[in-house]
């Protein structure tokens, strides 16, 4: 055989570079039910963590898992050891069984679970406010966002307005998740509310970008 050609050799190292590259930069896969997830989550990404978000056909708790299943498998996402995929839903409508076999389904393909009860709106709210009381109807949360960001909608990007007030939203998470436990309440139930976990996502980017990579 004859020896390789100089183009050929240099795509191997480039290719090579790349993954070495590649394999530096941790990446978060997220799989959420709606536009105003994607659009905050999109705003995490940096050269220290990449954040890639797909949004489901439906906030169906186990379509929405099938759907991370289905990157997977298909090849369109590349899951490294640094690497993490989270399914993100609300409690919303969705009934107890489905999440439920939604937990049990992500938990075998080792996926990981944030949960909004009684929706992702709480996670916002929590910037601004200190509330824990609960919330049966996911609009009124949208009503009390009002005089936060204005006439609240779920396609618009208030990412700047909302970093600054980061750390009171991870605080005030922490502490509706402890006081249910302290009740004897199960995480991921009905009566987990008001709740989100969205903040182990938020710390787990904080995590990686504060990680010097040069």
């Amino acid at each position: 055989m004859g020896r390789p050609s100089k183009r050929t050799c240099g795509y191997a190292e480039r290719n090579a570079r790349q993954k070495k590259q590649r394999s530096k930069v941790p990446c978060l896969f997220l799989v959420v039910e709606g536009k105003s997830e994607k659009i905050y989550f999109e705003n995490f990404s940096s050269r220290n963590c990449q954040v890639k978000v797909f949004v489901a056909p439906s906030g169906d708790p186990v379509g929405l898992v099938k759907k991370a299943e289905n990157l997977k498998k298909r090849g369109t996402i590349d899951l490294d050891d640094l690497d993490k995929m989270w399914c993100v839903f609300d409690r919303d409508d969705n009934n107890p069984e489905n999440i439920e076999k939604a937990l049990i389904r992500a938990e075998k393909n080792g996926f990981k679970i944030a949960f909004s009860n009684p929706c992702f709106e709480i996670w916002l709210l929590w910037h601004f406010e200190e509330t824990f009381a609960y919330v049966e109807i996911s609009q009124k949360l949208a009503e009390k966002l009002k005089p936060h960001l204005g006439d609240y909608c779920k396609t618009k990007d208030y990412f700047d307005c909302l970093q600054p007030r980061m750390n009171d939203a991870i605080s005030r998470a922490k502490k509706a998740e402890k006081m249910h436990v302290q009740n004897g309440r199960k995480k991921f139930t009905r009566e987990f509310n008001p709740s989100s976990n969205i903040y182990e996502i938020v710390e787990e980017i904080q995590n990686l970008q504060a990680v010097d990579r040069s």
